[in-house]
């Protein structure tokens, strides 16, 4: 009897920290393109670095310390990824919220890459891009990668333009999205970044 209370025991500590639970495996395995043992290994490893399942702006800050730029450019970014990482607006990260984020971010459908960057560039969650929007969005991203703030307005502006297609000014997700899809060299230039051109 003594043997088979420490196995329960045992596995009960083990449940807590490395299983995800039934519904978010099934939700998970549904909607991202991870298998079950990919995800139990994300979930390993989130536990390990937030034991209390939930990550909060300080943690990921330590995690994305390597590539943000100093001062208020660090800042601004780590605060455009924490909003769109945090789905509910809780403050935090949980697991599914991380994994969702992973998924979009490594995912090779081009249309799923341009959502999520369309959920960087609306800052203020209008459901539009302005231009001053992707031209702030732009300095912040460039800045990571050593281009200066002309270089990112003027790589804004060209894109900004070439998208607006009716002149209005704005630009709602399926007008950015097919507009990118639509012109190869314009997708090429998102997906690769700065220096894109000098080929």
């Amino acid at each position: 009897m003594v043997r088979e209370k420490k196995r329960k025991s045992k596995s009960e500590t083990k449940k807590k920290t490395s299983k995800v639970g039934k519904d978010d495996m099934q939700w998970l395995g549904k909607n991202t393109h991870f298998d079950k043992n990919t995800i139990e290994k994300w979930h390993k490893g989130f536990m390990a670095d937030c034991p209390d399942g939930r990550m909060n702006r300080d943690k990921m800050k330590l995690m994305f310390n390597a590539i943000m730029p100093s001062g208020d450019a660090g800042e601004l970014f780590l605060d455009q990824l924490f909003r769109i990482f945090d789905k509910d607006g809780d403050g935090s990260i949980d697991f599914k919220e991380f994994m969702i984020a992973t998924d979009m971010t490594s995912s090779g459908d081009p249309e799923e890459k341009l959502r999520w960057a369309f959920r960087m560039y609306d800052k203020d969650g209008s459901g539009e891009i302005d231009l001053e929007e992707m031209v702030e969005i732009f300095c912040l991203m460039y800045s990571i990668q050593g281009y200066t703030e002309e270089e990112a307005t003027e790589r804004a502006m060209k894109i900004f333009e070439s998208l607006d297609r009716n002149g209005d000014g704005s630009l709602a997700e399926d007008e950015f999205i097919k507009g990118c899809l639509a012109d190869h060299e314009l997708l090429d230039l998102l997906n690769a970044g700065p220096g894109a051109e000098e080929v």
